[in-house]
């Protein structure tokens, strides 16, 4: 036994000191010298490579931490079903210009009249229609398209005929107060009743005062001013 220890090689192979317990408990492992020669042992660790697979940054989530579902009452639940609803409008409304949509619109009304009358009723959706019905359905989207037109029309002019008749009366306002204010000063009462305010009173800054004091003092030198109580030390 002792001449087999003398004839083999300690050797610790990088495996079992990595990991003890794949080969059992920690120690050391006789393997011949041939065999030794064959596998020599790594002088110190093998370095990463730098083609090793990176680790994701972003981690999977677990069960424990799934995503939660959009919830109505926060912001982004807000968010993401005001984005369905905007992408299902878009889907179902016509992308042309109204006028282009109302000359379709008009079209069809006289195509289905013309071509269609035989084969009353018609499916459409699931709801059975009659001719005349489906073409009075067609018919009522474009008088209210023509609806619209026209109070777009009036608005437009009212808002017109409302900036002229502001920029006519700004001078005669501004006129007005200043006749109200000549008659009546600072009277709360008759101004309330033209829905005018009183003036306020203008707070003087420390800088104004100060050099309003200094003024005082200079003039009081110049005149020789002087109080009583300075007059009474002159006469002695």
């Amino acid at each position: 036994m002792h001449g087999v220890q003398r004839g083999a090689l300690r050797v610790q192979p990088y495996a079992q000191r990595a990991h003890p317990t794949l080969h059992g408990s920690p120690g050391t492992m006789h393997v011949p010298r041939s065999d030794a020669h064959r596998a020599p042992r790594p002088l110190h660790d093998p370095r990463p490579s730098v083609h090793e697979v990176p680790t994701p940054l972003h981690v999977p989530q677990t069960a424990g931490h799934a995503a939660r579902a959009p919830s109505h009452a926060s912001p982004a639940g807000l968010h993401a079903l005001h984005a369905a609803a905007h992408r299902e409008y878009c889907r179902s409304v016509d992308k042309r210009s109204k006028a282009a949509r109302q000359q379709k619109l008009k079209s069809t009304v006289k195509a289905v009249e013309t071509r269609l009358a035989g084969t009353s009723p018609v499916l459409l959706a699931g709801v059975s229609y009659e001719i005349p019905e489906l073409a009075a359905l067609l018919q009522e989207e474009i008088d209210a398209m023509k609806e619209v037109t026209r109070r777009e029309a009036e608005r437009r002019s009212a808002v017109a005929f409302e900036r002229l008749v502001k920029h006519r009366n700004k001078p005669i306002l501004v006129a007005l107060e200043n006749l109200v204010r000549g008659l009546y000063g600072g009277d709360v009462t008759v101004l309330s009743e033209f829905a005018l305010t009183a003036p306020k009173k203008q707070k003087k800054s420390s800088a104004v005062k100060a050099e309003a004091v200094k003024k005082s003092k200079a003039t009081r030198q110049v005149r020789r001013t002087m109080g009583k109580k300075q007059k009474k030390s002159a006469k002695g």
